[in-house]
């Protein structure tokens, strides 16, 4: 009681503080009680705040890491769809792949080297001999067809073992698999809408001199055999040697590649399978258009090494430099991809920033943001940015924020810290 008491006293000992209802008195701050039910906010030195930003860029950033691994790892199982981008084979996937089906959309123009170099019989030249022109469709399809290849029998086995890496370029070039890889070679799977496109198809893959041509455009995309070597890299290098040294010239292929496109794009023949996107047909245009970059592409040596670059995107863990091959026929890099900013892809891009203004060509839609995640990856001089037809400023945009994982986690880092620090500081 007497604790009591004395506290009694003691509260009623003190003034109390009335508030004046006049609008104009204005009370000392002393005399103001806190208002009720608003409790003070916690200040946070700036210091905290940039700490705060640093960790969660660092967070995101990590995490975005780890989930590219996971996608590109589920990416190597085979895709089917037209519209989706397909996953490059690896050494694994080559042993287990027997038919690959990868729909693509379009194309061809010369290369720049920096580290890299093109085969002597694949050096890039003006297109010279027969004209597209002199090559009517009825003179391209009358070749019987083809006959063996100018070398002795062999099979992938023959050219020595599988080996995890890339096996360099010997100076005489290796004896090609007999019959040479050739596109839709299992079997055309799909329905034509018109017989004149069916016609084209059966007396163009028993052509002899487009058979000759080897095209590495309709090769990745159509040819299982190409996906039939069981690993080895050394029957792979024979493989893609072969379709660097051809038995017609370079220059000749090109014209004659032009020839079928223009042919296939007529409404007599393909016009009505390419307006319903019948897979075939939209992959032999493809192909067609893009032999030359392709070929270009396919036939790029590391200097340093001195083997094929395509052999050792081939050969490597997580393939994500092989994503860059499928380009030219339309295929764009996939978001979760993170560039490998090796010497190959670089001069790589180099190539294809040749003919990345050719608005004819599929690579024109797919090189810009290409360009763009690469540099953001990368550096600044590591691709060439083109501009095509104004694209580039849409595809740069997304590029730079969708494609870019420093980019973006910078950016949700900035906005998430700012919002904290407002948060905390007001």
């Amino acid at each position: 009681m007497t604790h009591l008491t004395s506290l009694h006293h003691r509260t009623a000992s003190r003034p109390t503080i009335t508030v004046s209802s006049q609008p104009n008195a204005k009370p000392g701050a002393a005399d103001l009680p806190p208002p009720a039910g608003n409790s003070r906010r916690l200040r946070v030195p700036l210091y905290l705040l940039v700490i705060l930003i640093l960790v969660l860029c660092i967070c995101l950033r990590f995490g975005h890491t780890v989930s590219e691994r996971l996608a590109l790892r589920l990416a190597e199982a085979p895709s089917h769809s037209v519209a989706s981008a397909p996953a490059p084979f690896t050494r694994a996937s080559l042993s287990k792949r027997k038919r690959i089906h990868r729909h693509h959309a379009h194309h061809s123009g010369p290369a720049r080297s920096t580290s890299l170099k093109r085969v002597p019989n694949g050096a890039i030249r003006s297109a010279e001999g027969v004209s597209p022109d002199a090559v009517p469709y009825n003179v391209l399809l009358a070749s019987p067809t083809v006959a063996p290849e100018s070398a002795s029998k062999t099979t992938p086995g023959q050219n020595g073992q599988a080996s995890n890496v890339a096996p360099p370029v010997p100076a005489t070039p290796l004896a090609i698999p007999t019959p040479f890889p050739q596109p839709w070679d299992t079997s055309l799977p799909y329905a034509f809408s018109t017989n004149s496109c069916a016609a084209f198809f059966k007396n163009l893959l028993s052509n002899s001199t487009f058979r000759s041509c080897r095209a590495f455009s309709l090769l990745l995309p159509t040819s299982s055999a190409l996906f039939q070597v069981e690993g080895n890299l050394t029957a792979l290098t024979a493989t893609v040697g072969g379709t660097c040294n051809t038995p017609i010239p370079e220059a000749q292929c090109v014209d004659i590649m032009d020839a079928y496109a223009r042919q296939i794009s007529q409404d007599s023949i393909c016009g009505k399978d390419l307006g319903d996107k019948v897979p075939a047909a939209v992959q032999a245009l493809n192909g067609f258009k893009s032999y030359k970059v392709m070929r270009d592409a396919a036939c790029l040596i590391n200097q340093r090494t001195g083997a094929y670059c395509f052999i050792e995107a081939a050969a490597a863990k997580i393939p994500s430099d092989l994503y860059f091959y499928n380009l030219p026929v339309g295929v764009p890099i996939p978001p979760y991809v993170t560039p490998s900013c090796s010497p190959c892809v670089e001069s790589l891009m180099s190539v294809y920033a040749s003919y990345a203004n050719n608005s004819s060509l599929a690579l024109a839609s797919t090189y810009p943001a290409a360009a763009v995640a690469s540099e953001n990856r990368c550096g600044t001089q590591y691709a060439t940015i083109v501009d095509v037809n104004g694209m580039l400023s849409t595809n740069a945009a997304a590029g730079t924020l969708h494609r870019s994982p420093g980019a973006r986690s910078l950016l949700w880092g900035v906005v998430v810290g700012l919002g904290a620090g407002m948060y905390l500081l007001v």
